[in-house]
């Protein structure tokens, strides 16, 4: 009986310690210089985050926000010895209102704040594909999908995206499972009419569906005109011989062309 007490008291003394050991630690971690630093501008660098653009059936995705990980940042910049806000390390901040919870809504852009735009191309030709220094997104039929799905998956490996514009109850999931042997991270219908029967088939099936307008004629002039942050760029027809110029244009205003992956994605 006296052993049991001796090692309760052994026990309890050694949490004891512990704890205060670790209130020792805090409080000289609070008052060190790099410690006090974080603390101070903290509030100046978190970033509230930026709830969707919904308009009736349509959405804009919202962006995260950001807040300062005070502890991480303080084990980093401790190892640095001297504070650098450069270094800060950072938590997300979700947005309440996810994109994925509104996979009902036709998405016509990307989130501006991430100077960001995407490329989208109609595509029934598998020799029409080139090489190109950034990731692309081609819209495509079910059936062309199957019949070049080596090469598609291929692209997908290499950062583009595929997005469908032909589909029914039928092969929707054999499409489905088709890409979750790809890198691509969602799926998508591009719904040119606004079909809510074909939205509501790619919903039902966890795809989003894209709507915006199509270029399909005088594609740099028409681009000039309407390329801005966030931008979803659809070209349709006989694009071919202009695109590395709409690449290299968008490129000088100074925006990243990405996969839709990329761009819709709500972190920064």
């Amino acid at each position: 009986m006296k052993n049991i007490r001796y090692y309760i008291f052994i026990l309890l003394l050694s949490s004891f310690s512990f704890y205060l050991m670790q209130k020792t630690i805090n409080y000289i971690k609070d008052k060190d210089n790099i410690m006090l630093s974080i603390k101070n501008v903290e509030d100046k660098y978190f970033q509230y985050p930026t709830e969707p653009v919904i308009k009736d059936n349509t959405i804009i995705p919202g962006l995260n926000g950001l807040k300062v990980n005070v502890n991480k940042s303080y084990n980093k910049l401790k190892r640095v010895g001297n504070f650098n806000n450069q270094l800060l390390i950072y938590d997300e901040v979700k947005v309440n209102n996810k994109l994925a919870n509104n996979k009902d809504k036709y998405i016509i852009k990307g989130n501006s704040k991430k100077n960001m735009v995407s490329i989208l191309l109609y595509l029934d030709d598998i020799n029409k594909i080139g090489n190109y220094d950034v990731p692309l997104n081609y819209i495509v039929s079910y059936s062309f999908f199957i019949d070049n799905y080596s090469k598609l998956k291929e692209l997908i490996d290499y950062g583009s995206n595929i997005l469908i514009y032909d589909i029914s109850k039928n092969n929707i999931n054999n499409l489905s499972i088709k890409l979750n042997k790809t890198k691509q991270i969602n799926k998508y219908c591009f719904n040119e009419l606004m079909n809510n029967s074909f939205k509501d088939l790619c919903t039902n099936n966890n795809y989003y569906s894209i709507n915006t307008n199509i270029i399909k004629n005088n594609y740099l002039v028409n681009i000039k005109k309407e390329v801005s942050s966030g931008k979803l760029i659809v070209l349709k027809g006989n694009y071919q011989n202009e695109l590395n110029i709409i690449i290299s244009f968008i490129k000088s205003k100074g925006y990243t062309i990405t996969n839709l992956d990329n761009h819709l994605n709500e972190s920064m």
